[in-house]
């Protein structure tokens, strides 16, 4: 079965095949593909596109099959980069190791299995049970192959400063698209219905709506209905991590930039979710610091705006605490509430801190199993783990994420000097608040970016020139 949005996909990808293939133009198609599927692994993070393989895995495939037409087409030359190769192998040879002791090894530990929900097992439903193999390994390790030969087929971007700038300044223009449409969906949800939007989104996408009291209606929190039409819930607002490393990286450079840059705050606060506000922190540590360190090199203009937004924010939230002191407490209370739940779990008669004390029990669960199998981790795909770090670890294991984060290296060449804060940051959200699946999807290309090297030169790394520069 296949859902409308996917047929709108595949057949635009269809007619602008056609035109840049007629046109003499695949390596600008290839460019145009490669952005598009980054974005829609970002956004569209639920439903089916063509059976029950997801929206992701389609983005991720189309732009593979573009590699390839395009590298077959004897316009693209691959050299050999034998670094690339080896930990690309050593990668696979891991991975595949790891998925072979999870079917022979009758002493794998418990995990909560990836068809399993946290919520079930937090309440005692489900059950925690022995990793066994299933076909969430099949569609994981699909999705990891998918990501590793997209990322290799993009050298030739990923190596050029100017290319992955590019990449990223058309990413943060895409989640300017994100703000205005969930800002249409907040006014829809609170002046309209709560459930108009989202029964249209979720028809286009194909959505299971059996449980119709969870998926149809937008979640009332704070007193007011959430944003989640793109989204199976409101916590996947914690994407917005991405948005906030590219702004780190580039900076808020001009008074557009930093009205969006807002934007993005009053965006937190309209998806109603405090795992979300968690990331409050992150936009006022790259607020301050571009405007108390970076702003004496820019623009006038910019840094009076930026200073007079910082006053007005400020002014704002002591407006907010005078008129309605005892909304804002309650939102600052839950929220520390629920980070606390993270840390160490929570109370679930309490709404605000359960869904963080299910996230505290799904990585806990994952820490123990990697605590039984250290070196080969349960295979990918074997369990859920909410955090990506815990999940990795349990998934993975030691050889896994070294040869996984070597195989990466050898192509983004990451340098941390100069950005260990951010890295520290960065690894405290991806503990707690995103799933173990975004690892290997193309959504974190842009995280990988942010870290990257600034070199210049496509022949750094020596794998890809284009003969006829096309």
């Amino acid at each position: 079965m296949i859902s409308i949005l996917a047929m709108v996909m595949l057949s635009l990808y269809l007619v602008l095949f056609a035109f840049y293939l007629s046109i003499n133009k695949m390596r600008q198609f290839k460019w145009i593909i490669f952005n598009a599927a980054i974005i829609i692994t970002i956004f569209v993070a639920l439903g089916r596109s063509i059976r029950n393989a997801s929206f992701i895995t389609l983005a991720m495939l189309l732009y593979d099959f573009t590699a390839v037409i395009y590298l077959s087409s004897g316009r693209m030359h691959i050299k050999a980069n034998k670094k690339c190769f080896f930990f690309l192998l050593l990668l696979s040879m891991v991975l595949l190791l790891s998925l072979l002791n999870l079917i022979i090894n009758p002493n794998m530990p418990g995990v909560i299995l990836m068809d399993t929900s946290m919520d079930s097992v937090y309440y005692g439903q489900g059950s925690i049970e022995k990793a066994v193999w299933s076909h969430s390994n099949i569609a994981a390790l699909r999705d990891m192959i998918l990501m590793c030969a997209g990322v290799f087929f993009s050298i030739e971007y990923l190596s050029n400063y100017n290319e992955r700038y590019k990449l990223l300044t058309n990413i943060r223009k895409a989640f300017y698209v994100f703000f205005i449409a969930i800002t249409i969906e907040f006014v829809m949800n609170n002046l309209f219905s709560p459930t108009i939007l989202r029964g249209f989104v979720y028809s286009i996408l194909n959505v299971d709506t059996s449980d119709v009291s969870k998926i149809w209606t937008a979640e009332n929190r704070f007193g007011y209905y959430g944003v989640t039409a793109l989204f199976p819930e409101q916590s996947y607002i914690s994407l917005l991590i991405i948005f906030y490393l590219i702004v780190y990286d580039q900076r808020i450079r001009s008074n557009k930039d930093l009205f969006w840059f807002l934007y993005s705050i009053v965006a937190l606060f309209m998806s109603g979710c405090t795992t979300g506000l968690t990331l409050l922190p992150l936009s006022a540590f790259i607020y301050i610091r571009d405007i108390l360190i970076k702003a004496e090199g820019g623009r006038a203009t910019v840094r009076i705006m930026k200073c007079f937004a910082f006053f007005f924010i400020l002014g704002g939230a002591a407006c907010l605490f005078i008129s309605n002191a005892g909304f804002a407490m309650d939102i600052i209370r839950n929220t520390f509430q629920k980070i606390g739940a993270l840390i160490v779990g929570g109370n679930y008669a309490s709404s605000f801190e359960r869904s963080a004390a299910i996230r505290n029990l799904g990585n806990r669960i994952a820490l123990n199993a990697f605590g039984e199998s250290v070196f080969l981790g349960v295979g990918i795909g074997t369990t859920r783990g909410y955090g990506i770090l815990p999940g990795l670890l349990a998934n993975f294991g030691v050889l896994g994420i070294v040869s996984y984060v070597l195989f990466l290296n050898s192509i983004f060449k990451f340098k941390f000097s100069g950005k260990r804060i951010l890295l520290i940051i960065t690894i405290m959200y991806f503990t707690i608040i995103l799933s173990v699946w975004y690892a290997y999807y193309f959504a974190f290309i842009p995280v990988y970016c942010v870290f990257g090297r600034n070199y210049g030169m496509q022949e750094d790394l020596g794998l890809i020139k284009d003969k006829r520069n096309v």
